[in-house]
């Protein structure tokens, strides 16, 4: 991409590839000699802005090889809910968490948070009202008092912030199956 030149630098530019020097330049532009100077200084500037611009950078060298990346991948493909502390553990990889994170996202992987509970559909939902009311009616029958009775879903009760979230990753087009997503309620009591 060529520098912006206003219409008196790109005369400037033309005179000066033709060699002119600079007086013969201000007579022909009919334009003071430092202002011819100013214009001068000013193309070189923009010349050399685009010539930076094409200076590859080259920064600090990358430590990943191609092969590590492809065995990151199968890893992950084969075991979409492991750990990335497990995955630089099990593949021997010399590098940090951050760098496997890159890697992931240069590759194209999606890290996605597993549902802990299954979603109820309408007709599920219906049922356990059903079932719900008939366990009322038999309690009412028995006259068992439900204030001291505590309630629960058979998820786990836990203080503090609780397990760790579950995660799967996939790659591009690779749809995440029931395999993949844990659902199931895994408390142990």
């Amino acid at each position: 991409m060529a520098p912006y030149l206003s219409n008196l630098e790109s005369n400037v530019k033309l005179l000066l590839e033709a060699n002119s020097p600079p007086n013969k330049i201000a007579t022909i532009l009919k334009r003071n000699i430092k202002s011819i100077y100013n214009t001068i200084s000013r193309i070189k500037k923009k010349s050399n802005i685009k010539e930076r611009s094409k200076v590859i950078k080259k920064g600090v060298p990358y430590k990943i090889t191609k092969r590590a990346k492809r065995a990151i991948k199968r890893d992950i493909i084969k075991s979409p809910k492991k750990t990335n502390k497990r995955v630089i553990i099990e593949n021997d990889l010399g590098f940090t968490k951050r760098s496997l994170q890159r890697v992931l996202k240069e590759q194209g992987a999606t890290t996605n948070i597993a549902t802990k509970k299954a979603f109820i559909s309408k007709e599920a939902a219906k049922l356990r009202l059903i079932y719900a009311k008939e366990q009322l009616k038999e309690f009412n029958e028995k006259k068992i008092n439900l204030k001291k009775i505590i309630f629960s879903d058979e998820s786990s009760i836990q203080r503090g912030h609780g397990a760790r979230q579950e995660y799967y990753r996939k790659f591009g087009s690779i749809k995440a199956g029931k395999h993949m997503i844990s659902s199931t309620n895994k408390s142990t009591f």
